[in-house]
């Protein structure tokens, strides 16, 4: 197999962008902090302890003042493991890959490898994209980042020597593979433990399961605590 000329590479580099796990702004510790004293009710609740202490209700100022800090204590180790989470998602990418363009074995950043690309792996590499198995000797690799199995899975290509193979798009690879056959998946971020084989990459950045978990992260509306709950219906009560 001659891989990827350079020419295509480029290509679907423009197409398809780099091999990156993209996340918001990073937001700092500090910003963080300052945004759980912006909500609405915090502000309004803020206002009630200013009020009560003037009026000589001390206690009832501090009792609020602290359930205000609480919450905002706990909107912030909320959001702050967030960011935690994608920067040690980011941190488990591959800094290079090997591949084969134009016929020739070579090493390249791992941003930027595009789907299509054949990337030559063996142990001690970690995956830089998601890809299916065409190669395989002896190859396991370690998926605890994405299933938390403890064990290496044993990882194959069904015992066919694929010859070639039609990439269409990053959605559409056509190989005479069953995709959902895991055993002939291998994962961005993953390490192979042992053997070594060559693969056909099927998924790059976001499209892969570790950028899908990014994406999920970055998604998600936290839940709100039960005291994050009454904390809101305390502010509604005191403006109503």
């Amino acid at each position: 197999m001659d891989g990827l000329s350079h020419r295509e590479a480029r290509e679907r580099l423009n197409k398809f962008g780099t091999n990156t796990l993209v996340s918001k702004s990073k937001t700092s510790a500090f910003k963080i902090l300052a945004e759980q004293f912006s909500d609405f009710m915090v502000l309004v609740l803020l206002g009630a302890t200013v009020i009560s202490a003037f009026m000589g209700e001390t206690m009832e100022a501090l009792t609020i003042f602290a359930i205000v800090i609480i919450n905002a204590f706990l909107g912030f180790i909320q959001e702050y493991r967030t960011e935690k989470t994608l920067e040690a998602l980011k941190n488990l990418a591959a800094p290079s890959a090997k591949v084969i363009r134009d016929g020739k074995y070579q090493s390249i950043s791992a941003e930027n490898i595009v789907p299509g690309d054949i990337i030559l792996l063996e142990a001690g590499d970690r995956v830089p994209a998601d890809a299916i198995l065409i190669e395989a000797i002896n190859i396991s690799a370690d998926e605890s980042l994405l299933t938390g199995e403890s064990l290496p899975v044993e990882k194959s290509n069904g015992n066919k020597k694929m010859k070639s193979f039609a990439f269409d798009d990053a959605e559409n690879i056509n190989m005479n593979l069953d995709l959902e056959d895991n055993s002939r998946q291998v994962y961005m971020g993953t390490s192979i433990t042992s053997g070594r084989g060559k693969a056909v990459v099927i998924s790059t950045g976001m499209k892969t399961e570790m950028g899908k978990i990014a994406h999920m992260i970055q998604d998600i509306e936290d839940e709100e605590t039960p005291l994050q709950k009454k904390l809101d219906h305390l502010g509604k009560f005191i403006v109503y």
